[in-house]
């Protein structure tokens, strides 16, 4: 092999393997992003909401009631959306309607896409707004209605005082796709999605 085929076989060795790492980096970098969604809440009428405590479902305390606009991150983009929000919760047991943006059945964080499929291959006719679910412990348990992704598997704080609040979410099944990541694993099958979204 001559010299200039060697240079050029690793020219574009190195090339590709650029382009890969940066891919890796990428879903790495969107991973991150999928883990927290946080932004401030602001409404035209006064509302309350104080709902500390919200693991994974599991424990819901307090009590949340807002029709308004959410600014900031959610799902993986920075922007604003109408948001309703009616949630109450006392320790194990509660109740939760929760929506940004004008409801649609087939985005997974407005409705259960297995309970979608099961609607349509029935020919229910398919909801027109947020239904209301069951969160905590006990329905968990039990086999309650429990919300769709990704209120099943969120760490939820809101605060709400009249016009103005803060509110954030954690996501666990979003951690576990972040770790899984880096050893070659993509457990929400959203990195290929992202990046022809992107294009």
């Amino acid at each position: 092999m001559t010299k200039q085929r060697r240079m050029a076989t690793a020219s574009l060795a190195l090339a590709l393997a650029c382009t890969g790492c940066g891919t890796y980096l990428l879903d790495r970098g969107n991973d991150v992003v999928d883990l927290f969604d946080f932004g401030v809440t602001v409404s035209s009428k006064p509302y309350f909401a104080f709902l500390p405590i919200e693991y994974f479902n599991a424990t819901p305390i307090g009590y949340s009631r807002i029709e308004g606009r959410y600014h900031g991150v959610w799902q993986r983009r920075l922007g604003s959306w109408d948001l309703k929000d009616d949630t109450w919760g006392c320790i194990l047991w509660g109740k939760q309607t929760l929506q940004y943006g004008p409801f649609d059945p087939s985005h997974p964080r407005h409705f259960p896409p297995r309970k979608l499929a099961a609607m349509k291959a029935a020919g229910t006719p398919l909801p027109t707004e947020a239904p209301r679910y069951d969160i905590g412990l006990v329905p968990a348990l039990s086999g309650g209605d429990l919300p769709a992704y990704p209120s099943n598997l969120s760490c939820r704080r809101n605060i709400h005082l009249g016009w103005l609040g803060i509110s954030s979410s954690m996501h666990m099944d979003e951690i576990i796709d972040f770790v899984t990541g880096w050893f070659g694993a993509d457990t929400m099958h959203d990195d290929a999605a992202a990046r022809r979204a992107s294009k």
